[in-house]
């Protein structure tokens, strides 16, 4: 019977970390359900389902219809996203997750590049294809996504029709319900408009020339114009490098500014040109002549009253709190015709909504992550994109996060930190609480001694918890380079993975230079293993021969390397003995992280927020043991549950820790009932 997740986390220390270099190879057990160790999930993904399950990555612009069908952005996933307001449903459209491309098509076959907005008009959902420098429509009945105006890829500066267009980055749109649309086409610093029945596309303000004057049509001037609505009887435009909000009459297309005044930020209220803002970013019209701004460095929800341009704040302020603001990066805005503003939040990957009357904001969809770096115990404990972990023979936990190393306890179920200072970057040595790290990426116990790579600072770093000390054991901060040597005469660029064999020698995987390096730890000597200083690429052999691209994740088991060589798509073998090595698995998806259980398999964690098993006897790869492939955002429960993409792992017994640095926890992978 299990007593909860605390509870059976303590039992760990009854287990015994595995014997990598025994010959007895008991039974596995089968790992069943993902659990939560600590910290507070979430953050960005690519995840459907409802309310706070769903996970967005930077949603940009968003439309509304009057069904309550929200039509998303989904920025950094390369998605366009529907979200359903009765239910909070949220599901995919079109693209392909964390995919980019220019493939037209219906559903995943569909490829966006970074979308920034979309429009709902017709039947069809449009979208400015930010990325593609390219218009797209979605026909809502089919799902078929086909190009509109522009040619992918190359921008330019041209009016016409299809893909005779150019464009340069189109950020959002707007129709009128009379088969027009328009939409800023914001490094042309234009507003150009989109005319469906003929394809045609036509400069109704701007020339292609940053600036700020008035003035009728193509003497206008815009800077990187970027929100766009509709009263029906004018355009506004937010002019986000003036810092003003402009207006556009539809009847001759006379550009004048009703608020904000050039080259001024800041964020009082006022009228016309009293007012200020600080990148506003998108716009919202109502039918009772109010319009509804996004000011993205105000962290701020505005309003302009259109009759008189006075301006004033609804909700958030410059000065909000990360944590307790409002918005942090309020980026799209839309009306829902049901008294509700939206608002895309793009730094915490959520979609918000704001009561008009109350002015309440809630979160519909997505999870905002939760940074921190507050100790106490597993629920309490909050972390900033964690880092690598380790395991010591006792089953407490040791991960970096923060420039500090930090330590999980399970059994007291109580997290502290054991060497650095939370949030002080430094290279310094010394007593264990005023050293300090820049960028630990990778990390491995050994008895007494933590052993820690420092990225930044080029450095491989000593942590000995007995002495209370924390050294330099080979290279020299801020020096990159590929030099062997002694101690700090060597030198390292862009160290990441680390391993240690019985023997006293301590393994380290120097991604930047594409080589695999050894430390003798009693006399801190560093000699090149395998692999050719700045000479990437894919080869076995032995010593020099080989060759690695961007090594990443290492270790060390019955003297035998194992390391994720992530730009090769590789898990690669280096007998230590005589620096001979060969390929073990291709094609596996930017692999980062390797951990060996207890039972001759190998766990790769891999880009594509997947971890899968290899069996080292036989070499072969098995199904995915946790995470759907592609499809990123944690989800705990019964496996194959789901993952943030890539995390540092850690085996002790035999559960498997997994660090979610995008989710600021640390989950596990274990067995609910061992196999019959």
């Amino acid at each position: 019977m299990r007593y909860g997740l605390i509870a059976t986390l303590g039992c760990m220390a009854c287990n015994t970390v595995q014997n990598l270099g025994s010959d007895t190879v008991p039974s596995p057990p089968e790992m069943r359900e993902l659990q939560l160790v600590t910290g507070a999930p979430g953050g960005n993904g690519a995840t459907d389902g409802i309310g706070a399950a769903a996970r967005l990555s930077s949603p940009a612009g968003l439309s509304a219809d009057a069904a309550g069908h929200v039509f998303i952005a989904d920025f950094e996933n390369h998605l366009i996203r529907e979200l359903w307001l009765a239910s909070g449903a949220v599901t995919t459209l079109a693209g392909t997750p964390e995919v980019y491309g220019t493939a037209d098509g219906v559903g995943q076959a569909a490829q966006f590049n970074r979308p920034t907005g979309t429009c709902i008009e017709g039947g069809n959902v449009y979208v400015a294809d930010n990325g593609n420098r390219t218009l797209r429509k979605i026909d809502l009945a089919t799902g078929q996504v086909t190009l509109v105006a522009g040619l992918p890829g190359v921008p330019g500066n041209i009016d016409g029709a299809g893909s005779a267009v150019r464009l340069n980055r189109p950020r959002a749109l707007v129709g009128d319900g009379q088969g027009n649309l328009y939409f800023t086409d914001q490094f042309n610093h234009s507003i150009r408009k989109l005319v469906l029945t003929t394809g045609e596309v036509l400069t109704i303000a701007g020339n292609g020339q940053p600036g700020s004057a008035d003035g009728l049509g193509q003497a206008a001037q815009f800077q990187f114009p970027s929100g766009i609505a509709t009263d029906g009887k004018n355009l506004y435009v937010a002019d986000q490098g003036n810092q003003t909000l402009r207006q556009i009459t539809l009847a001759d297309y006379t550009v004048s500014t009703v608020a904000g005044q050039v080259g001024k930020s800041g964020s009082s209220d006022g009228q016309g040109e009293v007012a200020r803002f600080n990148n506003p970013i998108a716009l919202a019209a109502d039918k009772a002549g109010l319009l509804y701004i996004a000011d993205y460095n105000n962290r701020a929800v505005r309003v302009l009253v259109l009759a008189t341009h006075q301006v004033s704040t609804l909700a958030g302020s410059p000065e909000g709190e990360e944590v307790s603001a409002p918005f942090l990066q309020p980026y799209g805005i839309a009306l829902d015709g049901q008294g509700h503003l939206l608002v895309t939040d793009f730094a915490r990957h959520t979609v918000r909504q704001m009561a008009l009357d109350s002015r309440q904001v809630s979160t519909i969809a997505g999870t905002a992550p939760s940074p921190g770096a507050s100790n106490g115990t597993l629920v309490a404990a909050r972390f900033r994109y964690p880092g690598p972990i380790c395991a010591d023979a006792a089953g407490a936990l040791y991960v970096a996060d923060n420039h500090a190393v930090r330590k999980i306890d399970p059994k007291q179920g109580q997290v502290s930190t054991v060497a650095g200072i939370i949030g002080m970057a430094g290279s310094q040595d010394g007593p264990l609480a005023v050293a300090s790290f820049m960028t630990p990426i990778g990390m491995v116990c050994k008895g007494n001694h933590i052993y820690l790579s420092d990225f930044d600072a080029q450095t491989i770093r000593d942590i000995d918890l007995a002495a209370g000390q924390v050294t330099t054991l080979a290279g020299m901060a801020g020096t990159e380079g590929a030099a062997d040597g002694l101690a700090e005469t060597a030198s390292f660029h862009g160290p990441t993975g680390l391993a240690v064999d019985e023997a006293g020698h301590l393994f380290v995987a120097d991604q930047h230079n594409h080589t695999l390096r050894q430390i003798t730890l009693s006399t801190r000597q560093v000699t090149t293993l395998v692999g050719m200083p700045g000479a990437k690429g894919l080869a076995d052999g032995s010593g020099g021969s080989a060759r690695f691209n961007a090594p990443r994740g290492l270790t060390y088991r019955k003297g035998i390397l194992y390391v994720a060589d992530a730009l090769n798509r590789a898990v690669r073998r280096i007998e230590v003995a005589s620096g001979a090595v060969s390929t073990i698995s291709g094609e596996l998806e930017a692999p980062t992280e390797v951990a060996p259980d207890a039972y001759g398999r190998l766990y790769v964690s891999s880009g594509d927020s997947t971890i899968r098993r290899i069996d080292l006897e036989t070499l072969t790869v098995s199904r995915t043991v946790v995470g759907v492939p592609q499809v990123s955002g944690l989800q705990l429960g019964q496996l194959p549950g789901q993952l943030n993409h890539e995390g540092a792992l850690a085996f002790f017994g035999d559960d498997l820790f997994i660090v979610q640095a995008r989710e600021n926890s640390v989950v596990v992978a274990r067995e609910i009932a061992r196999l019959k």
